[in-house]
């Protein structure tokens, strides 16, 4: 059919109906992405002036589209506005728990075309799935980087926040922050080592401010074990009081020790400094001895103490400031002295140190004097110091017999001959086989139908003190199980108190190791009235909690 235009005199011959066919051609060709439609303002005109024929109105098909692989459930028209209209909310991405970083996503703007309005409804949609991350893993994209994976972002916001996640071996370590009781007794900065492990052979200093109690004594006799326990060494101990130091002359030193006229050095040595009379001691003393301070680290394990008054306390710890050099600060108040002493001798303090020491050791001498010929040395009969524990813990057994029994014992004569038969009767059995042989405990005590085996440990020479008892109590893994089965590990009160948190640690762990076992640590203490004495065993939490040994 051919129209005439009167106006331009042209006509046009006008085509016929589309075909159904053809129609769904051109919805094909109009169903296509948002991102593929030109930013330009399409130009449609409804209506031709310039046709006199009646055009009716024709309605643009729905189109579908997918934006960036958010499924979008309902369509959506192309209306004809001038000013589009998005309504894109923001966007929840699911958070999960990170180990150290948590990578959170708070917006993302996008922007669509202007022509079209989207009227995106709510969209939850998780993108990024953060898992268990650590500090050194962590790949963290730009947001240009991030764009080509998820689509047309144009702006994306990412916020990196720190999250406090504690670990087994976190948890672990802040057990460890508190002070142990011994540092806390001698008011110390920081913890001293308690192994080999800990030390690595380094040697540190001890810096003690002091004024009436001579703290450096009660301090010098625990590092003194301690210095034993790591090492398999016994330390050289110098005591250095000086008098007037002038550079170059080290050696012009008063002491009570010939070692004093021995070069300072750390390596297997406990070096004592009285600087109390004078605080500028110190400032002389590390000038001449600067350079082997400097090189500590290089050194092996010893320990120099220091001791000033306590108004000098800060003075001296500003000229030990070495680098590389490990100073702990002590600065003890006067009235825990007593129990302090008390605690690392294991019996109550009498007028001084050496007073008190002397009672324990003329004791223990004497038991080994008149007990010693129904104990046995055993394996570790290379540990001179284990032997005269074990006679005590002995007579310690001894005498809860006769209590339970309430013997009467009028000469040492009828104690020697109960004695024999106590043994005779294996209530109580030294050195005494079990298992087949494989394992020889240092003494059996039998209540009953119930033994309790029982291990002496001195912990001297063992490098790893708490490793030796671990390895004690290894050994009974396989022989016995139930309520019966009991282990006390007897220890000296200077290694109880020292190692106290450690053991409960370990106590705690035990339970579950070896859960069919009842495990004690036990401290061997001295009680004494007048001239009358008696060996005791207390329970490591007690003996701790008191403020006596009694």
């Amino acid at each position: 059919m051919r129209v005439e235009f009167p106006d331009s005199g042209e006509s046009q011959e006008l085509q016929r109906p589309i075909s159904i066919q053809n129609e769904e051609e051109i919805k094909k060709r109009k169903e296509i992405s948002i991102y593929d439609i030109s930013l330009e303002q399409p130009s449609l005109q409804n209506k031709l002036s310039i046709l006199d024929t009646k055009v009716k109105e024709i309605v643009n098909p729905q189109i579908y589209s997918n934006l960036f692989d958010i499924s979008i459930f309902q369509g959506f028209k192309i209306q004809y506005i001038q000013i589009p209209s998005t309504n894109l909310n923001q966007i929840s991405p699911s958070i999960h728990k990170a180990e150290i970083s948590d990578i959170k996503l708070l917006s993302a703007n996008i922007k669509i075309l202007n022509s079209f309005n989207t009227d995106l409804k709510e969209i939850k949609q998780e993108i990024i799935k953060t898992k268990s991350l650590s500090n050194f893993d962590v790949n963290i994209l730009k947001s240009e980087e991030i764009a080509k994976e998820i689509g047309p972002i144009i702006k994306l916001d990412t916020q990196l926040t720190t999250v406090n996640i504690q670990s087994g071996l976190e948890i672990l370590s802040n057990s460890h922050e508190q002070l142990p009781i011994f540092e806390d007794f001698i008011k110390c900065n920081k913890r001293f080592p308690r192994g080999f492990s800990e030390s690595f052979n380094s040697p540190f200093v001890v810096l003690i401010g002091e004024d009436k109690k001579e703290w450096h004594i009660p301090i010098i006799y625990s590092l003194k074990e301690l210095f034993r326990e790591i090492t398999d060494k016994y330390p050289k101990i110098t005591f250095r009081e000086p008098e007037i130091i002038e550079e170059g002359f080290e050696e012009n030193v008063d002491s009570i020790d010939l070692h004093s006229l021995d070069q300072f050095t750390f390596e297997s040595k406990i070096e004592f400094l009285d600087a109390r009379r004078e605080y500028f001691t110190v400032d002389e003393f590390v000038k001449i001895v600067r350079g082997r301070l400097k090189s500590s680290f290089l050194q092996q394990f010893g320990v120099l103490i220091i001791a000033v008054k306590s108004k000098n306390l800060e003075k001296a710890e500003e000229a030990l400031k070495i680098e590389g050099l490990q100073v702990y600060v002590s600065s003890p108040k006067d009235e825990d002295y007593e129990i302090f002493c008390s605690k690392i001798l294991g019996l109550d303090f009498s007028d001084n140190f050496f007073d008190t020491l002397r009672k324990n050791e003329r004791y223990l001498e004497l038991t080994n004097k008149l007990i010693s010929i129904f104990v046995k040395r055993g394996s570790d009969a290379n540990d001179k110091y284990q032997y005269p524990l074990k006679v005590a813990t002995f007579l310690y057994l001894l005498n809860e017999l006769i209590g339970r029994g309430k013997i009467l014992i009028n000469n040492l004569e009828e104690f020697y001959k109960l004695t024999n038969e106590i043994i005779t009767d294996g209530k109580i059995k030294v050195e005494y086989p079990i298992s087949d042989g494989k394992i020889i405990p240092d003494m059996i005590y039998s209540l009953g139908d119930k033994d309790i085996y029982i291990e002496i440990e001195t912990l001297i020479g063992t490098i790893e003190p708490l490793k030796k008892i671990d390895e004690t109590i290894e050994k009974y893994k396989n022989e016995c199980t139930g309520i019966s089965c009991n282990i006390w590990v007897i220890l000296k009160p200077v290694s109880a108190f020292l190692h106290y948190e450690e053991l409960k640690a370990r106590d705690s762990a035990y339970k579950i190791l070896y859960s069919d076992k009842i495990i004690k640590f036990k401290v061997l203490i001295l009680l004494i009235s007048k001239e009358r004495f008696r060996w005791n065993l207390m329970d490591i939490d007690e003996f701790v909690r008191r403020n006596n040994v009694r």
